[in-house]
């Protein structure tokens, strides 16, 4: 069970749905993390561009980026 309750889609205020579709829109899902973090919609949204500038353009394909973030979370025993 999560310490942090998750925001679910019908309790998000609107700029955290906002961020919502945009994160899905990137990613073709909505990581947890985002609905830990919309709690406070100014963190979410700010954790959203620092992602996707993380795995957006550049020399290290989007692929194995997201192998690394699989392999972190399974090396520290987070669901992912």
């Amino acid at each position: 069970m999560a310490r942090i309750s998750f925001v679910t889609d019908e309790a998000a205020p609107p700029e955290v749905k906002e961020v919502y579709e945009t994160a899905h829109g990137d990613f073709g899902i909505l990581f947890n993390t985002y609905r830990a973090l919309a709690h406070r919609p100014e963190i979410v949204d700010a954790w959203h561009r620092l992602l996707a500038s993380i795995l957006g353009a550049g020399d290290v394909e989007p692929q194995l980026k997201m192998l690394a973030f699989t392999a972190g979370s399974e090396a520290n025993e987070c669901n992912y």
